[in-house]
């Protein structure tokens, strides 16, 4: 043991003691050194769960992008991810491609022979994700509790990345996603360059695929089920709230029993104290009482949500009382919805137009709505008033632009709506007034107005 020199023998002492004390915790079995009560950090495998990941799933959807540790890489499209700030495990698949598949051990034994560049894939994702962090964005769920969507490492989207390296192509439920055109420009430049997958492609098989896709488009048949709403409100995001006119007996026996229970039983003010999600009841502008959700809470108001009809509002906390648990269900009968196969522009000025006139056309109008498809917990809609198809005329005026999602069945559709916004842009209508817009401007770049010719 090499010499040392204290500077005063209160410092020796000093450190004498240190060390007996640690030596007597160690003996006695205190703090630290206690071996039967070790801490544990309890770690949520959520894989395989399909109840419990359906649940998680709106939060997921909600959080955008998440950080996570890749702890295990089973092939070159599937993970296990750690979620460090939710403590859990889950299954990631990447959205938005077709990804080539290495060989696989099956349950008996047998080997299941995988794709052309199954491997190679498969090693290469290892070398970028094993045991490194990344972040994840979650779009949807499949029936085996396995989320899918988009994952990210050092600002590199995964699927975009393997798709340009040429294992992988896009896969057609990419269209309803944000990453739509970088994936299809991805594929094109994989194609041209002839790698991996594309080591073959001519262009004949695309030419006959279109063929027999447009064949298939024709014959698939697109459900038609409609169903009569009250709008009650619109958002400033372009969606809408509307009220099943089936239900609105249910609805207006429920305000009656409401409003005469709490004229006989009134609440104290600031008697009740509001919690985040709690379901309460609110005054409104018009000072009757109205079920509604707590979304924020401050130190004298409460920003709610009216469940049974979408508006939203900032209350005192003397206008709040608690909702007596006979009111606590049914759930609301304001249901949110998209209109399906189109969107807002990017410029702040435009899109208050097209605000504005979805609200003039909608806004406490009855109206008949058809579901066309869902991602994730979001319903898309087409909504019709009479004849006419309200999101198609909103295109045709130069208010929305075509958002292409849905999948083939809709194609005949899309090819109507994609008419209607030639027709704006050839006319110059409002968002098309200083020409065209291209979609990478639009979603990347704000307006990116490029001038007319």
């Amino acid at each position: 043991m090499p010499y040392i020199k204290f500077n005063t023998s209160v410092e020796f002492i000093e450190i004498v003691k240190g060390t007996l004390a640690e030596q007597k915790a160690e003996k006695t079995g205190k703090g630290l050194h206690d071996k039967k009560n070790v801490p544990t950090h309890r770690v949520s495998d959520m894989s395989g769960n399909a109840l419990k990941c359906k649940q998680f799933l709106p939060f997921l959807q909600r959080a955008g992008r998440m950080s996570g540790l890749v702890e295990f890489v089973a092939s070159g499209s599937r993970f296990r991810v750690y979620i460090p700030r939710e403590t859990c495990i889950i299954t990631f698949l990447l959205g938005g491609i077709d990804c080539v598949k290495g060989p696989r051990t099956m349950p008996g034994g047998d080997v299941m022979k995988g794709d052309a560049y199954g491997e190679e894939c498969q090693q290469h994702v290892k070398e970028m994700l094993l045991q490194r962090e990344v972040e994840i964005e979650v779009e949807n769920m499949d029936k085996a509790g396995n989320f899918i969507g988009y994952l990210f490492v050092d600002n590199t989207n995964l699927s975009l990345h393997l798709v340009q390296e040429g294992f992988a192509s896009m896969h057609f439920t990419a269209d309803r996603g944000n990453y739509a055109n970088q994936i299809k420009n991805a594929e094109e430049n994989a194609k041209n360059a002839k790698k991996r997958i594309w080591t073959n492609w001519t262009g004949d098989e695309e030419k006959t695929n279109t063929e027999e896709e447009e064949k298939a488009a024709l014959n698939e048949d697109r459900k038609v089920s409609l169903v009569e709403v009250l709008v009650t409100e619109v958002t400033d995001e372009g969606k809408f709230y509307g009220c099943t006119m089936s239900d609105g007996p249910a609805l207006e026996k429920l305000m009656e029993s409401l409003r005469e229970e709490f004229t006989t039983n009134p609440p104290l003010a600031g008697a009740y104290q509001p919690k985040k999600h709690d379901t309460c009841a609110a005054k409104f502008v018009d000072d009757q009482w109205y079920r509604a959700k707590v979304e924020k809470v401050t130190a004298t108001d409460a920003q709610v949500l009216y469940i049974d009809y979408g508006n939203r509002a900032t209350v005192p906390k003397t206008k709040l009382g608690s909702l007596p648990a006979s009111f606590q269900t049914p759930g609301g009968y304001a249901k949110l919805y998209n209109i399906a196969l189109i969107r807002l522009p990017s410029d702040e000025e435009m899109t208050g137009q097209g605000i504005q006139a979805l609200k003039e056309d909608l806004l406490d109008k009855t109206v008949k709505i058809n579901v066309e498809y869902k991602t994730g917990s979001d319903v898309f809609v087409t909504v019709h008033s009479g004849d006419e198809d309200i999101g198609k005329g909103l295109v045709e005026d130069g208010l929305f632009l075509v958002d292409k999602k849905g999948g083939r069945k809709f194609a005949k559709m899309m090819k109507d709506y994609d008419d209607a916004m030639q027709k704006a842009k050839k006319h110059h209508l409002n968002i098309w007034r200083y020409g065209d817009i291209t979609d990478d401007d639009a979603k990347e770049f704000g307006v990116g107005v490029k001038p007319a010719r």
